[in-house]
């Protein structure tokens, strides 16, 4: 299991949740440097073999349920995949 997962399932938000896959995804594209989130909506649709838009719609339902706990309200998709992204390679450093 991998840094994403398990905060992902820390904070209540499992696998069997709509999205757990993409939001993954997402993180791991950020990772190898990808930073259009467009075309990573796109790869992800491309994947599963869905469309972009119900996979922005399904990370930003991942990104609701993470909540205020962890993250603020007001950051986007982009920000908390791009933070996670970050937290997860400097983990990788340590």
């Amino acid at each position: 299991m991998d840094f994403v997962e398990k905060f992902l399932i820390d904070n209540k938000v499992y696998p069997s949740t709509i999205g757990f896959n993409y939001f993954v995804e997402a993180v791991h594209f950020v990772e190898k440097g990808e930073t259009n989130m467009t075309e990573i909506y796109k790869k992800i649709a491309k994947k599963y073999n869905t469309n972009p838009i119900k996979v922005e719609r399904d990370v930003r339902t991942v990104k609701n349920r993470i909540g205020g706990k962890v993250i603020s309200n007001f950051m986007g998709n982009k920000e908390v995949i791009f933070t996670l992204a970050r937290y997860k390679t400097l983990e990788v450093l340590n």
